[in-house]
């Protein structure tokens, strides 16, 4: 998922990997150090995702990264992919950080899709609790318990979302 973090980064504004990992420590639901970005960004100049060039900054060299059309084109694509939320690793607040890319429409159709999987997320829950309770002690059983709520506040959450968009 640091390939699209960075895409989407970069579809903001150009930076320095330097920038990139200021970007991503302002957020809580990503995390990424520098032994994981810059190899990433070498990998995807060489893929031709991103180009970079130097400049002198303060009498440093310094490497600036931008996104081209096809960095654009594979971000919008992956954006615009529903979110497997089981195994989503909080990408759907990483899609969300990026949304105004994507047409108002498909955002829709998109959020709807996901309070769906989230609901069935929730009935499986359910029927696991009720299926396994006899046989759990009381912080399995909280575990589960969590997981339901969980899942209850992604689609409340959504569903508010999606009513403001309407």
């Amino acid at each position: 998922m640091l390939e699209y973090v960075i895409e989407g980064l970069l579809m903001q504004n150009d930076m320095s990997g330097y920038d990139i990992k200021q970007n991503i420590d302002s957020v809580k639901y990503f995390n990424a150090s520098y032994g994981s970005i810059y190899p990433t960004l070498k990998k995807m100049e060489a893929e031709g995702l991103i180009i970079s060039k130097e400049i002198v900054e303060g009498g440093k060299y310094k490497k600036i990264y931008s996104i081209n059309d096809k960095g654009k084109k594979r971000f919008s694509e992956w954006l615009q992919k529903p979110v497997d939320i089981v195994r989503s690793d909080n990408e759907h607040l990483v899609k969300m950080s990026f949304y105004s890319y994507v047409p108002k429409e498909k955002l829709k159709d998109l959020i709807s899709e996901l309070i769906i999987n989230v609901s069935a997320m929730i009935r499986r829950l359910e029927v696991l609790k009720m299926r396994l309770e006899k046989n759990m002690d009381d912080f399995q059983t909280w575990t589960v318990v969590f997981g339901i709520d969980y899942y209850r506040f992604l689609k409340e959450w959504y569903q508010r979302l999606l009513k403001e968009l309407n």
